[in-house]
C-alpha cells in the first residue's frame, strides 16, 4: 500500500540506516556478491525509471529499499544518485547532495563506465540544479548522452538528451537554438524507441514554436502537437509525469500572455502537479508559476473566500521557494524577488523588488524571466500613472523578448503598447 504514511515510514527507516555514514564511508561499501540479492536489486532499479512516470511513491519505496539493502549486503552502484534526489525531495538538500556524490566517487574508484550515463542524468536532472546554476547542467548532460551511446545504455542516453532539452528551455537559451536542438533530439530519441522521453519533449518544442512565431498564440497546440490529444494520450497511458509537464507548459504560455483567468482555471483543475515532478527543475518552475498565478488571478468578481484561498496558496508556494533560496538554490533568487514584487504591488513596495528580480535574472542568464519581470513592472507602473518607468520597463521587456527570440511576444508588446515601442 503506497500511502504517504508508508513512504514517510520508509524514509525515516532509511534515514536512520544511513545516519552517521560519511560520503567516503558509503563509497567504500563492499561490492554486492550474493546473486539472489543482486537480482532483487536489479528488479528495484528497473522500477526506478518506470515508476518515475507513473507513481512517484513507488519510486521512493524502491530507492529506499535499494539503499538499505546496499548498506546491509554491499553496494549496488546505482542507488546513491537516485537516493540523493529523493532526499532532496524530502527537503534535505545538503544530505541529498552528499549521498548523490557517492555515485561519482564509486564511478571514479571502480571504473564502472556502464553506470556513468545513468548517474549523469540523475545528478544533473535531479540533484545539481538545487545548488548550482542551471546553465551548468547542459554540458554534462550532453556528455552523459555520449557515454550512454558508447556503453550501449540507450535508455540513459535518451534521458540525458531529454533532460538537456528541457533545461535548454528553462535556462532561457535563444528559441531558435532550442527549437533546432529539440527537433534533432526528438528524432534521435524516436529512433531509439524511447517513446516516453520523446513525447515528454513535445510540449517544449510547441511552446518554443508558439513564442518564436509572429502571431501571439497562448494555446499550446500547433505543428508539433495538439494539447487535448496529447493530454488524453497521457491520461490513457497513465504517464503522470508527462501529463504534469504538458499542463505546466500550457500554464507558462498563459502567464507569458497574462491570461490569468485561464491560468487559474487550469491550475485549479490540474491540482498540485509538483508531486509528479519531484526533484526535477519542473517542480521548481511549477511552484513559481503556481504562486504567480495565485497572486495575479484574484479579481473583484471572485468571492472573498476564493481570494483568500488564492493568497494562502501563493504564500505557501513562496515559502517553499524561500526555503530553497536559503539552502543555496541560485536558480530561484530572481523568482522570489519577482513574487515579492507582485505581492507588494498594492502597497507601493513593488518597484524595488522588480529591479532586484531583473538584476538577479540577468546575472544567472534567465532572459525570459527578465523579460516577464520588466513586462509586469511596466504594467505595475502604468497602473500607478508613472509614464516614465512604464516606458522604461516595457522597452526593456521588448528588448529581452527580442534577445530570447520570442517574436510573438515582441509583436504582442507592440500591439498593446505602441506608444512606448518604436521601430
Amino acid at each position: 500500500k503506497n500511502s504517504s504514511v508508508t513512504v514517510l515510514r520508509e524514509y525515516l527507516k532509511t534515514n536512520r540506516a544511513t545516519k552517521g555514514w560519511s560520503t567516503a564511508e558509503l563509497a567504500e561499501l563492499p561490492d554486492l556478491t550474493d546473486k539472489r540479492i543482486i537480482m532483487g536489486q536489479r528488479i528495484l532499479q528497473l522500477l526506478f525509471v518506470s515508476s518515475f512516470h507513473a507513481s512517484y511513491s513507488i519510486l521512493e519505496l524502491a530507492v529506499f529499499r535499494s539503499l538499505r539493502a546496499s548498506i546491509k549486503y554491499g553496494s549496488a552502484k546505482a542507488h546513491d544518485a537516485a537516493m540523493g534526489s529523493i532526499l532532496i525531495a524530502f527537503g534535505d538538500v545538503k544530505r541529498g547532495t552528499e549521498v548523490a556524490k557517492v555515485a561519482e566517487l564509486l564511478l571514479e574508484k571502480k571504473n564502472t563506465k556502464e553506470m556513468k550515463s545513468k548517474v549523469h542524468y540523475i545528478l544533473e536532472g535531479f540533484v545539481n540544479h538545487w545548488t548550482c546554476p542551471l546553465q551548468g547542467t547542459l554540458q554534462p548532460l550532453l556528455q552523459g548522452y555520449k557515454l550512454g551511446l558508447e556503453t550501449g545504455d540507450t535508455e540513459s542516453a535518451c534521458y540525458n538528451l531529454a533532460i538537456r532539452g528541457t533545461h535548454l528551455w528553462y535556462a532561457s537559451r535563444p528559441l531558435d537554438d532550442v527549437i533546432h536542438e529539440l527537433k534533432a533530439n526528438i528524432g534521435v530519441i524516436g529512433q531509439m524507441k524511447q517513446e516516453s522521453q520523446k513525447t515528454g519533449l513535445l510540449p517544449y518544442i510547441q511552446a518554443a514554436m508558439n513564442l518564436h512565431g509572429h502571431s501571439p498564440v497562448s494555446i499550446l497546440s500547433g505543428e508539433a502537437m495538439q494539447y487535448e490529444e496529447l493530454l488524453m494520450s497521457f491520461d490513457r497511458t497513465g504517464n503522470n509525469t508527462n501529463r504534469a509537464v504538458l499542463v505546466l507548459l500550457q500554464l507558462e504560455l498563459f502567464v507569458f500572455y497574462q491570461d490569468w483567468n485561464a491560468a487559474h482555471s487550469l491550475l485549479t483543475k490540474a491540482g498540485n502537479i509538483r508531486q509528479c515532478t519531484i526533484g526535477s527543475f519542473q517542480s521548481v518552475r511549477f511552484t513559481f508559476i503556481e504562486s504567480l498565478i495565485c497572486l495575479k488571478a484574484p479579481r473583484p468578481s471572485m468571492s472573498l473566500q476564493g481570494r483568500r484561498k488564492c493568497r494562502r496558496q501563493a504564500l505557501k508556494s513562496m515559502n517553499i521557494i524561500k526555503g530553497w533560496a536559503k539552502r543555496g538554490n541560485v536558480n530561484v533568487v530572481h523568482l522570489l524577488h519577482l513574487l515579492n514584487a507582485v505581492l507588494n504591488e498594492g502597497n507601493d513596495g513593488g518597484g524595488d523588488h522588480f529591479k532586484e528580480a531583473s538584476t538577479a535574472a540577468a546575472r544567472n542568464g534567465f532572459i525570459h524571466d527578465r523579460a516577464l519581470t520588466h513586462e509586469l513592472a511596466g504594467i505595475y507602473y502604468l497602473g500607478k500613472g508613472d509614464d516614465y518607468w512604464a516606458n522604461y520597463n516595457i522597452n526593456l521587456a521588448h528588448r529581452s523578448y527580442t534577445e530570447w527570440q520570442a517574436m510573438a511576444k515582441v509583436v504582442d508588446l507592440r500591439n498593446k503598447y505602441p506608444q512606448y515601442i518604436s521601430g
